[in-house]
């Protein structure tokens, strides 16, 4: 029982240093395609979105990426990612939603958003 604990409060520790839940919350987009060149610059061009608005409207949100995923091709896609995260869900709704009316997704990239993600591959 005791080794229960100390993993739990290992575990705990490790999320507060990194800003995972229940520290803070995320939105993790991905952008995946069979082209390689596209996901890249799908995210790419996502991200400057995103930096764009976050600067416009002074919100306290990380951008973490554009970023390959770790499992960066899956089932002939390629996928690459970008991570919102903050201590307020209200301000990576308003990032994201704003991201969503003005941007225009390349048609051969699809693009997938995971509030508070399990897991990260």
């Amino acid at each position: 029982k005791g080794k229960i604990k100390e993993f739990y409060d290992g575990e705990l520790q490790q999320r507060e240093l990194l800003g995972f839940s229940p520290f803070s919350r995320m939105i993790r987009f991905v952008f995946r395609s069979s082209s390689e060149e596209a996901a890249a610059d799908a995210a790419k061009g996502a991200a400057d979105i995103f930096l764009n608005q976050q600067h416009k409207l002074q919100l306290p949100v990380d951008i973490l990426g554009p970023s390959p995923c770790p499992l960066s091709k899956i089932s002939a896609n390629y996928r690459w990612q970008i991570i919102l995260r903050g201590e307020k869900m209200h301000n990576l709704h308003l990032l994201g939603s704003n991201f969503f009316f003005g941007y225009k997704t390349p048609p051969n990239v699809y693009i997938e958003a995971d509030v508070d993600p399990v897991n990260l591959l």
